[in-house]
């Protein structure tokens, strides 16, 4: 058996999850839209973590560590509330906060 990477499996994975995710009992619509957003949250690369450094990088030149983490996570937050999938959440363009 050959390697694979992982940006080569993430691809070949989605159909093979939907019909077992199908014959699991999970509705067609419901099992594509969660495969949905795997599938585009590994097309950005933006996990929570990857968000988390990138909003930090972000505000910390401006704001310094401690303020940086506490506003980070005030967003972090904030988007979760929404429910929004985390690879659609936006990195905070360093501004004046607070």
């Amino acid at each position: 058996m050959r390697p694979v990477l992982a940006p080569q499996l993430i691809r070949r994975l989605p159909p093979v999850a939907c019909q077992g995710l199908e014959e699991a009992g999970v509705e067609p619509e419901e099992a594509g839209g969660l495969l949905a957003v795997v599938e585009a949250r590994a097309a950005t690369g933006q996990t929570g973590a990857v968000w988390q450094r990138r909003t930090l990088a972000a505000l910390e030149p401006r704001l310094g560590r401690e303020q940086a983490l506490a506003v980070m996570l005030e967003r972090y937050l904030e988007h979760q509330r929404t429910g929004d999938p985390v690879h659609t959440w936006p990195i905070p363009v360093a501004r004046s906060y607070r």
